[in-house]
């Protein structure tokens, strides 16, 4: 994919750019947790947003917090209906969300 060399309006002043050390499927992210038990934490923490992102098709809001992202839904035009589909961890981490 090439890089933005401009901001996509004139009213935007920057891009936002969300990365993941790999596609973040439950069967990929199972192989990857038994073979890497060791991120398994971190890299669940890293899959809220994942899967925030892969429902909405918006990026989500991202924080630090107690040494961890914090995550929320981005600026979902209209209806939150959307946020209902997400998978159970992940609507769990947002509400839990220590610091907002």
């Amino acid at each position: 994919m090439p890089w933005p060399s401009k901001p996509c309006s004139r009213e935007q002043d920057r891009i936002p750019i969300h990365v993941f050390p790999f596609r973040m499927t439950e069967v990929n992210f199972a192989a990857r947790t038994s073979a890497h038990p060791e991120w398994r934490a971190f890299w669940l923490n890293l899959k809220v947003g994942y899967d925030l992102f892969e429902h909405t098709r918006v990026p989500p809001k991202v924080g630090i917090c107690n040494k961890q992202y914090a995550v929320t839904a981005g600026d979902l035009p209209g209806d939150r209906a959307r946020l209902r589909t997400l998978p159970r961890h992940a609507l769990k981490a947002m509400e839990a969300a220590p610091c907002r």
